[in-house]
């Protein structure tokens, strides 16, 4: 009798310790906004799913849904692209290895990532960047030589138009002079949305790219310089982004042909509804 007991109490115990061994707590957000102000979570199943969901959005290599783990670690990831921030913190299997999955090749040409795992509670809060005199040096320095650099690159054709990443960039698009380095950004960006796009220049001839697509989440927008063998506008939504999707495109080779569609209000349609409204106030009041 004394030894059953003695089972059922150590089974107890060793119950309770590993529940308490998996109980990790961590910080959870999944926006920079959000992540001012991160709610605290205990870490479980889907909250590592969901981590792997946004690993997966974002980098290559991520293992699938049949690698999991009875225990988990805590996760701060923060990446930075020529077009969007993201920020993310929460729990993930203790088996993965979240910070040396590489960049999605759309956006790995152009990025910045700060990324921690750790398996204590809530050990991931932001991370505090200590600024110094020779830090500022060093960036002033950095950004004279790339303009330098910039300025001696060739450009193509003397081709103009309009360039932004985004649909915010957009508002304000830049008119800026075509080079290769924008059109294998046209070319990563046509890759990453739609199919059976080519994955090499074949040309020196460049032409303006609009491309504005609406995808199940969000829309997405590029304008700039494409390589005029790359028919931008042809081509077939990728599955991922094809739920509810709409798109305009417009490809062209004229100098700054790719601005935004503007609604134009001539004087006619003005004195037209002017009309009108007096007719119908007329017939109203009789």
């Amino acid at each position: 009798m004394r030894t059953a007991e003695a089972l059922v109490t150590l089974a107890v115990f060793g119950f309770c310790c590993l529940t308490f061994a998996n109980s990790l707590k961590c910080y959870s957000c999944t926006s920079t906004k959000d992540c001012k102000k991160p709610s605290k979570l205990e870490c479980n199943s889907n909250a590592a799913n969901n981590t792997r969901n946004y690993l997966n959005l974002l980098y290559t290599g991520v293992p699938g849904t049949n690698f999991t783990s009875q225990s988990f670690v805590c996760v701060r990831d923060w990446l930075k692209t020529s077009s969007n921030e993201f920020t993310y913190k929460g729990c993930a299997y203790s088996n993965y290895q979240s910070c040396s999955y590489p960049v999605n090749p759309y956006y790995s040409q152009h990025h910045e990532r700060k990324c921690a795992q750790c398996n204590v509670d809530v050990c991931n809060p932001a991370a505090r960047a200590n600024g110094s005199l020779l830090t500022v040096i060093t960036t002033i320095v950095a950004t004279v030589v790339v303009k330098s650099v910039w300025r001696k690159r060739s450009f193509v054709n003397g081709l103009k138009c309009y360039s932004c990443v985004s649909s915010y960039d957009c508002r304000s698009p830049r008119k800026v002079d075509c080079t290769y380095q924008l059109a294998n950004a046209a070319l990563n960006h046509l890759n990453y949305y739609y199919l059976n796009v080519p994955s090499a220049n074949t040309t020196r001839d460049m032409n303006c790219l609009r491309d504005w697509l609406q995808t199940p989440s969000g829309p997405v927008e590029h304008w700039g310089c494409t390589y005029s063998s790359v028919y931008g506008c042809t081509y077939s939504v990728r599955p991922q982004f094809q739920q509810n999707s709409t798109r305009s495109c417009l490809q062209c080779n004229r100098d700054g042909c790719n601005p935004a569609a503007r609604a134009g209000v001539s004087l006619l349609t003005v004195v037209s509804a002017i009309i009108v409204t007096v007719l119908a106030s007329a017939v109203w009041c009789k």
